[in-house]
């Protein structure tokens, strides 16, 4: 018995009052392949997916670039014109921020991102970088296990022996020996066809599935006489189910006879819309997206969320969510740099805490001397300080007490 006939049993009080009931008005949807599968495209419209793949683009949009020199004490962070043109700017006709995000989405929704690159062979040589739909793309190896992308017609060979293919290959999870990568929604196919299965029996129930109400008799009826009850009920020629003019029943009494009783069906908004079952498909697609629960703007019954709570989810989803796809895209652009040079995100835009922690963070390091405060500054978005201000706060700082002579 599924879970429809079972709400259907409670509702309606027993299986009996339902069998009527299923004739008459059809209250029970009818039989569905419930294995088809649920495509990115229908699967972005459920409300729950969309507010997970909302999260995880404006996650990524928001971040920073870094290109990095070298590494340990020789490790330099490249500025203006040293970084090169396509990490400031990877394509001319959208934001970086715009670029960054479809790269996370196409990850997020086929578990693939593909990257066309413009210029030559090697990395020095790139001009311009254009997002390509997942759909479009498909990896094959041929009989030496060497890696091609089938585009557009054509195939072409990924990057090897230190020169940059056409496409690069960004993979959200991939199993070994396979060339395309597996995203949450093909992995978790059982759970997006029960929320697309919830969210249209929700929305159809009040049009074709909820009957106004039951007219009932304890005089036996025939099929022609229950058919000809509901016709003059709906205001319908009982000969020809023609609807009768207005004019006829301005004011739409209803006359009763030969016993029948009307009882009005009424059902309280949770039972109608499955609310727990529907709280359930959205923690089931927050898990498989890794997105805290508190994002997703529901919370799990009886967990009680703090302040504390909710910074180390947020923390969790930067570690172990969100750097499945940050790490993937680092390397793909890291792949198109000269040799020696990596890209980084900056995450100081997720990790950052709140002000007054964040400036007790500041002092600290200011008192031990490991930060200067034009250091400070930069990390707080701030100009250096000036000449003027620097003779300010000489002349208000307070001089040190003098120590204490321990003799």
């Amino acid at each position: 018995m599924s879970i429809f006939t079972r709400a259907a049993d409670a509702l309606l009080g027993g299986v009996a009052r339902r069998q009527s009931v299923n004739v008459a008005s059809g209250i029970i949807p009818p039989p569905r392949d419930s294995s088809a599968p649920v495509l990115t495209r229908e699967a972005a419209h459920l409300p729950a997916v969309h507010r997970a793949l909302q999260i995880i683009g404006t996650s990524v949009g928001q971040l920073g670039l870094t290109v990095e020199r070298g590494s340990g004490a020789d490790r330099v962070i490249l500025e203006g014109a040293d970084v090169p043109a396509y990490i400031r700017r990877p394509n001319l006709d959208m934001s970086r921020a715009e670029f960054l995000e479809q790269i996370a989405l196409s990850m997020a929704t086929s578990g693939n991102g593909y990257i066309w690159r413009e210029g030559g062979d090697l990395p020095t040589e790139t001009n311009e970088l254009h997002p390509l739909s997942p759909h479009t793309v498909t990896p094959w190896r041929d009989e030496k296990g060497r890696l091609f992308f089938a585009y557009d017609g054509k195939d072409y060979p990924a990057g090897r022996a230190g020169k940059v293919g056409r496409i690069v290959q960004t993979r959200y999870l991939t199993l070994p020996g396979s060339t395309r990568g597996i995203g949450p929604i093909a992995a978790a196919q059982t759970t997006m066809r029960s929320a697309r299965d919830m969210r249209e029996y929700s929305s159809n129930w009040w049009e074709t599935g909820h009957p106004s109400g039951i007219l009932s008799t304890d005089d036996k009826l025939t099929g022609d006489d229950a058919r000809t009850y509901r016709r003059v009920w709906n205001h319908l020629d009982p000969a020809t189910g023609e609807p009768i003019a207005q004019d006829e029943n301005p004011s739409r009494i209803r006359v009763l006879g030969k016993g029948l009783h009307y009882e009005p069906l009424m059902i309280s908004p949770k039972d109608a819309l499955w609310i727990e079952a529907q709280q359930f498909d959205t923690l089931e697609i927050a898990r498989i997206f890794g997105v805290p629960s508190s994002l997703m703007m529901t919370a799990i019954d009886g967990n009680s969320m703090t302040y504390s709570n909710v910074e180390q989810e947020w923390l969790g989803f930067v570690r172990f969510g969100l750097m499945a796809y940050l790490r993937k895209i680092e390397d793909a652009l890291t792949a198109l740099t000269p040799r020696g040079q990596r890209v980084r995100f900056n995450l100081d835009a997720l990790l950052r805490s709140d002000t007054t922690t964040r400036y007790r963070a500041h002092e600290s390091a200011l008192r031990a001397g490991w930060l200067t405060p034009d250091e400070v500054r930069g990390i707080e978005n701030m100009p250096p300080l000036t000449a003027a201000q620097r003779e300010q706060i000489a002349a208000t700082t307070p001089a040190p007490a003098p120590q204490e002579n321990p003799a």
